[in-house]
């Protein structure tokens, strides 16, 4: 397995509307609207910006998604931290969750 490229980067909102219109300030463009389960912001060419409004209660985030080449049988070895070994989504894609050095989740992505 080998990491190809940033697929997407999750950004967690408390208002969409508001990070929408700062994001396609900045060049991005709508391209998909998924309801409840998220918004997708893109600009041609290039990762995608993927918006995602959560609950005021809530701490918004932003996770990076990593393109990798395969998922079968790929076991890091240490020091990486398995968060969450390879799962499937409802997008078709498989995703594992590992932990950087400093604490941050990083998820890996194979379609």
């Amino acid at each position: 397995m080998a990491v190809v490229g940033i697929h997407h980067v999750l950004v967690e909102t408390h208002n969409f509307g508001k990070s929408a219109k700062f994001w396609q300030e900045l060049g991005w463009r709508l391209v998909e609207d998924h309801g409840d389960s998220g918004k997708l912001v893109a600009r041609g060419g290039g990762a995608y910006i993927w918006l995602n409004e959560v609950a005021p209660s809530r701490k918004p985030s932003v996770d990076i998604y990593f393109d990798v080449t395969d998922s079968d049988g790929f076991v890091p070895k240490s020091p990486v931290e398995i968060v969450e070994p390879f799962t499937s989504t409802h997008w078709g894609t498989k995703v594992m969750q590992v932990r950087d050095p400093d604490g941050r989740i990083v998820t890996l992505q194979a379609h």
